[in-house]
């Protein structure tokens, strides 16, 4: 009721017509999603994401953050025609995964002028339901279709978005000094991105034409780094989505990758040799659960003989008959960074001089 009546005031307000009236679109498609009432939260979700603003503003710079906020709208639109409808067949997941996509590719301008590491760790944590959707959507094309594509296209959706974090990191750093870049073109790079990101901090509406002006001078800044220093520009700016393909031939032989990922509430195991991929999808009920009994037990035999031995069948024995070559390189994701993998066991042990002869 708050939330109607808050929505209430933002259409006829003297919010009407600004930002505030389609953040509380989406807060109401938001509320009746998680109702699971998916009729009403597809028609506030759609009023999101079709919300412009009028020619004539108090404030033009709203017209930005309405852009910005689309994602969100575009998500639960998504989730919600995806509640309603009972056949996912390929041309329903296609058209889902684009209109998600359309979202990613509102994130990617975003990042651009984020200026501090808070900021972007916000973006992300923001719209990780957004990234989580969309390697859902292609799994699943992948199930139905057997395209290996899609396949590829989930895991590398998965790495940029963790690639992503590591490359913040090195963006939001102004003292880190590159080879054979000269200091005039790095002064340039922080004085554009500077002010595009200054642009949008005023509520002033000049600071519309200031943002426009300031992005183009930006893109512009993009277009000649690309030219003059690829390798720079491909580090700092580039897409970070790179084809499987590419990564498998960097496998060496007689070696297998398993790379364990989460994807909304379901563990997944992607099984990676030169020659093959396979998904296999496991029950990750109590490995939590399971993985915090062993870092909390003693060192009593009874306290973690059995949770090792769980683990072994929940994340290794689905996938070891794929597993055949003498060298495994695992990339845990989740909780599963606090296991130590070599420990589990097929069987339950009574000491611990058993782990030498009975674990991975």
């Amino acid at each position: 009721n708050l939330a109607q009546e808050l929505q209430q005031v933002t259409t006829t307000g003297s919010f009407k017509n600004t930002i505030q009236e389609q953040k509380g679109l989406i807060t109401l498609a938001e509320i009746y999603y998680d109702l699971k009432d998916y009729e009403n939260a597809l028609k506030f979700s759609e009023a999101a994401s079709e919300f412009k603003v009028e020619a004539v503003l108090k404030n033009p710079i709203d017209s930005i953050f309405v852009q910005y906020s689309r994602p969100r709208s575009y998500l639960l639109n998504a989730k919600a025609k995806y509640n309603l409808e009972t056949k996912h067949d390929k041309a329903f997941l296609r058209m889902l995964s684009n209109q998600i996509d359309d979202g990613l590719e509102i994130l990617e301008q975003r990042k651009r002028i984020i200026s501090s590491y808070e900021d972007y760790s916000l973006l992300i944590e923001e719209n990780h339901d957004l990234f989580s959707f969309a390697k859902k959507l292609r799994l699943e094309l992948y199930r139905i279709t057997g395209d290996e594509s899609y396949l590829n296209d989930a895991i590398a959706l998965h790495e940029s978005a963790i690639y992503n974090r590591i490359r913040s990191r090195l963006n939001l750093r102004n003292t880190i000094a590159f080879k054979n870049i000269p200091e005039s073109v790095l002064d340039r790079e922080r004085s554009l991105k500077s002010a595009l990101s200054s642009s949008l901090t005023s509520s002033e509406t000049a600071n519309f034409s200031t943002f426009l002006d300031s992005q183009r001078a930006w893109n512009a800044f993009l277009d000649s780094l690309k030219t003059s220093y690829p390798n720079y520009y491909t580090m700092r700016y580039g897409t970070l989505e790179e084809s499987i393909a590419s990564r498998c031939d960097d496998i060496p032989d007689n070696t297998t990758v398993v790379r364990y990922v989460y994807v909304e509430d379901n563990l997944y195991a992607f099984v990676i040799t030169p020659s093959e991929k396979r998904m296999i999808q496991l029950d990750d009920r109590n490995i939590a659960e399971d993985i915090l009994k062993l870092q909390e037990a003693t060192f009593e035999i009874a306290a973690v003989s059995q949770p090792l031995n769980r683990l072994y069948n929940t994340v290794w024995k689905p996938i070891e008959a794929h597993v055949t070559t003498e060298n495994v390189v695992i990339i845990p994701d989740g909780p599963l960074f606090n296991l130590s993998f070599e420990m589990l066991t097929p069987q339950s042990i009574v000491t611990f001089k058993e782990l030498t002869d009975n674990s991975l």
